[in-house]
């Protein structure tokens, strides 16, 4: 009888379970990782354990602190076209990756809008805590295992004919998949207050994976509307989420965040204008959150 067994990475009620079954529990799952855990990478699109293995930053950080073993500091050539413009903000796409290795989450795109306080509250405040983070590398393990131990793949046992019949299915699918996403964005109602005289000065920034969109300002009021729209262009599988980070507006210091909103597109139906309204959640320090408000938008898979 096999002795395996990960009893020091999942929770004592998980321990039983297979890889297969692991990786679909949430991240709490894993040993220390609480509800409260759960809570805060939900809001960045990870809800399972597999989708914590999967997630982009976290391989990005690793590839960062990975390679800045190998950099020779001061040798660039002058020919060398090397950059990463898709993943670094613009203030940090000229820093060399041994810089980067303690360069703080903002430093990504990806994260440039949630590494706060929430993230701060799990630990994760630099790229090189982020690419060591027990919890990531477990589930990585887990998810890596439960692939490996797949029973030989049946595709490769079907008839030809049969696979090339499931290849034009998946090539029909694929075509009649929606391109494009149209985001309405409509108003927003008793936001809070972030200016000494009872207002703010709201605006949004609107977010589908590498892309994002930013509203015009709307001045001294709780309850503002943009009636702005922005295209978002969809790869076949649109199964993520869509994130709506709500700014106050300050001339002489740093905007101050009002609260978050997200909706998941695989629930919305392509072809039909859909009117959606969602709370607008202020996540605090220690994983704390509080309503402030809510966002109307219209969505429009095409």
């Amino acid at each position: 009888m096999s002795q395996l067994n990960i009893n020091f990475a999942v929770d004592k009620q998980h321990e039983g379970l297979p890889f297969s079954k692991l990786i679909n529990l949430p991240p709490s799952g894993l040993q220390g990782l609480a509800a409260r855990g759960d809570r805060i990478l939900k809001h960045i699109g990870v809800t399972t354990i597999k989708e914590l293995a999967q997630w982009r930053p976290f391989h990005i950080a690793r590839a960062i602190v990975q390679l800045a073993t190998k950099e020779e500091v001061g040798k660039r050539s002058e020919t060398s076209t090397l950059q990463l413009p898709g993943v670094l903000t613009e203030e940090w796409r000229t820093a060399t990756l041994t810089s980067l290795v303690d360069a703080p989450l903002s430093a990504l795109n990806e994260l440039v809008q949630w590494a706060r306080p929430e993230l701060h509250s799990l630990g994760l405040t630099t790229i090189s805590q982020l690419a060591q983070w027990k919890y990531a590398l477990w589930a990585e393990g887990i998810t890596t295992l439960a692939e490996a131990d797949k029973s030989p793949d049946a595709a490769l046992k079907r008839p030809l004919a049969e696979a090339g019949e499931e290849q034009a299915k998946r090539q029909k699918v694929e075509s009649a998949a929606p391109s494009k996403l149209s985001v309405k964005l409509i108003a927003a109602t008793n936001l809070l207050a972030a200016d000494p005289w009872g207002t703010s000065d709201p605006y949004v920034i609107v977010r589908l994976g590498n892309e994002k969109r930013q509203s015009k300002v709307v001045l001294k009021t709780l309850a503002p509307t943009w009636d702005e729209r922005f295209d978002f262009s969809l790869a076949a599988d649109h199964k993520t989420l869509l994130k709506f980070a709500l700014w106050d507006s300050d001339l002489h210091s740093a905007d101050d965040p009002l609260g978050e909103s997200c909706f998941n597109l695989a629930s919305l139906t392509q072809g039909k204008p859909t009117p959606i309204t969602m709370p607008v959640t202020l996540y605090h320090q220690h994983g704390e959150s509080s309503q402030h408000g809510q966002l109307k938008v219209e969505l429009h898979l095409q």
